[in-house]
């Protein structure tokens, strides 16, 4: 996956060396905070798209390759990869026959994470009138919202990502998309979104990557979550570890309960 690395945009923080869900959510708090620093609003439109690893076509992820530089050797050493893929359905004590499969990465190797990327690298061409960032197959844009204007160029460019997906075979999930103002402002620019003529619902908090987020980029939901979490498996820790030397009692604690304290922790600390 290294050597690949410089082929994918920049915007991708997901299977990647060098990146990953914390570095995703630093970029992404370091846009809010230096928004609400500026006492201004940041608006972040969050996509969610069904079934996308099943949902990639085969042609268009061979052209995808072709388009990166496979020679014609490798396309024909890769096309059997997708074209001896076969499926079955079955319900109750019912099998269909077997048929090809036309769309989807194989499941349970090590390229599935690398040909999705590779299908889903151009999405960030779109980027023309907002910012964006990703971690697989799930994207956030975004943009400073100063007037009404800026709301309309934000849904110039969801429309242009709706139509992305579209034209590469997969749908954006309306009912799971959504919007957040990060702002603390006591009266917000209230932008109506909408994907397929559905308004995208306007939330005020929301989960990413393991992360509560408050409009106001404040982080105490998260921090009562992870202290209720971590104090029930130290729990769980300290009742199994009564008869055992306290070097080992300390290895459970760094093994079970730190990682939860300790995760994101500078993404936290850099948006304060």
């Amino acid at each position: 996956m290294e050597s690949f690395g410089n082929l994918f945009a920049p915007e991708q923080h997901g299977f990647l060396p060098g990146v990953s869900t914390v570095s995703k959510l630093f970029v992404w708090t370091n846009f809010a905070g230096e928004a609400i620093n500026n006492k201004l609003q940041l608006d972040v439109i969050i996509t969610d798209c069904s079934n996308t690893f099943d949902m990639v076509d085969h042609g268009i992820l061979l052209q995808r390759l072709n388009e990166i530089g496979f020679s014609d050797k490798a396309l024909a050493f890769v096309r059997p990869y997708f074209h001896l893929t076969f499926q079955q359905v079955k319900v109750g004590g019912c099998l269909s026959k077997k048929f090809q499969a036309t769309s989807g990465v194989p499941q349970g190797n090590n390229l599935r994470p690398l040909l999705f990327l590779i299908f889903i690298n151009f999405l960030p061409d779109c980027l023309r009138y907002s910012s964006g960032l990703g971690f697989a197959d799930g994207f956030k844009f975004f943009r400073v919202v100063r007037t009404l204007k800026d709301c309309l160029e934000l849904q110039k460019h969801l429309n242009e990502v709706s139509n992305w997906f579209k034209g590469n075979g997969m749908f954006l999930n309306e009912e799971k998309c959504g919007v957040l103002s990060f702002t603390r402002k006591l009266s917000f620019i209230d932008g109506h979104y909408n994907v397929n003529k559905r308004t995208l619902v306007r939330k005020t908090t929301c989960r990413d990557l393991g992360v509560h987020l408050k409009a106001s980029l404040r982080f105490g939901k998260h921090y009562t979550n992870i202290t209720s979490k971590s104090y029930k498996i130290l729990g769980f820790v300290i009742r199994n570890s009564k008869h055992v030397h306290i070097d080992t009692t300390i290895r459970f604690y760094n093994a079970l309960v730190r990682p939860h304290l300790k995760y994101a922790s500078v993404d936290m600390g850099s948006s304060s």
